[in-house]
């Protein structure tokens, strides 16, 4: 007979805490106010989580410090029963629309939880085991599933994180198949779960398989104009630069003294595709990175005339970088708002 299975680790994390008791029971406040969730308080650093489904958990808040390098003056362990997706899910909510800034980390993921709760975490809940044996035989373990396209998300024995066809597991799930390997099952959207973590967050990663399925994962384009074959059709692009955080593996707006982000003003240029002209934006016009982690095309195309006045789309591009070089002229070049087309940056040199 089995025994009562452990619990699961989580923390829950604010940087913007002044006070983390008084904060700690704000927190709390905010949990009684969920559908489902009774909150029962043994102290001002600690209480018990339970609903009607039987289960109960427990949320301390904590002195010391959970992840090396990284300060939160807001830190309270949560440890979950495993089986309780009621309570985990509605904890999710709470900190998704809380008006503090929380973060959710896991412990056994070594991963922050991206903040959407229609990306549901396998590891709490009920597992469906077939379907963890059906990916198991090509050594992959389903860590998420994306209820809004309903894709899994697993990790690779290497550790790499990979989006799943979920036509091609249909088709496999509960069957005895001889082939070893099917290349079409799978394919790799993040090195590790910290970068999934992140690149989730900023929506660098597909969302169905086969959308980005043997494309370039470089650029996501949500606007679904075509950057590619847009031939003598004058586009311009805003990019808004990013800066990736290689401790909390986040991505930050990199912003100038005046917390203004920035911004560029630039077109692609006969010969270039979207790529390119990131890449030259990046090399030559501001001289701060040589290369890019991935770019976001967001949904909202603007429109503007060009010096002729012809009327003209605008493409709003979210660029992400590893590290930014020329902080200091960056900085000063952040702070002068809009490069125009014709207008040129002095050399990170003067």
């Amino acid at each position: 007979m089995e025994g009562p299975k452990p619990k699961v680790a989580y923390y829950i994390l604010s940087k913007v805490s002044q006070d983390a008791v008084r904060d700690f029971q704000q927190l709390l406040l905010e949990l009684r106010d969920a559908w489902m969730i009774s909150v029962i308080q043994s102290s001002n650093n600690q209480a018990s989580l339970s609903n009607n489904m039987g289960y109960s958990s427990d949320i301390t808040l904590l002195e010391e410090e959970v992840l090396e390098g990284q300060t939160f003056p807001l830190t309270a362990k949560l440890l979950i029963h495993p089986e309780d997706s009621v309570t985990f899910n509605a904890i999710r909510r709470v900190l998704w629309f809380s008006r503090t800034d929380y973060k959710l980390f896991s412990q056994n993921y070594g991963c922050f939880i991206p903040k959407d709760p229609e990306l549901i975490v396998e590891e709490i809940g009920e597992q469906n085991k077939e379907t963890n044996k059906s990916l198991a035989r090509f050594n992959l373990k389903p860590v998420f599933f994306y209820q809004k396209t309903k894709h899994y998300y697993a990790v690779t024995r290497t550790g790499s994180v990979a989006i799943i066809n979920p036509y091609l597991l249909g088709f496999i799930y509960k069957k005895e198949i001889p082939e070893q390997e099917l290349e079409e099952l799978s394919f790799i959207v993040a090195p590790n779960l910290k970068m999934f973590s992140g690149m989730f967050e900023k929506k660098l990663v597909p969302t169905k398989f086969y959308e980005y399925y043997h494309k370039d994962l470089k650029i996501i384009n949500e606007s679904y104009f075509d950057i590619k074959n847009h031939k003598d059709k004058k586009v311009f692009i805003k990019p808004l630069i990013f800066e990736f955080d290689q401790e909390s593996f986040e991505f930050y707006t990199y912003a100038g003294d005046s917390s203004s982000s920035l911004l560029f003003m630039d077109k692609i240029r006969p010969g270039e595709d979207l790529n390119k002209a990131i890449l030259r934006i990046l090399r030559e016009e501001l001289k701060i990175a040589d290369d890019y982690i991935a770019a976001h095309v967001i949904e909202y195309v603007e429109f503007d005339r060009d010096k002729e006045g012809v009327i003209t789309p605008r493409l709003i591009v979210e660029v992400y970088v590893g590290k930014i070089k020329n902080k200091d002229w960056a900085k000063k070049m952040s702070q002068t708002s809009w490069r125009s087309l014709d207008g040129s940056f002095a050399s990170p040199t003067n």
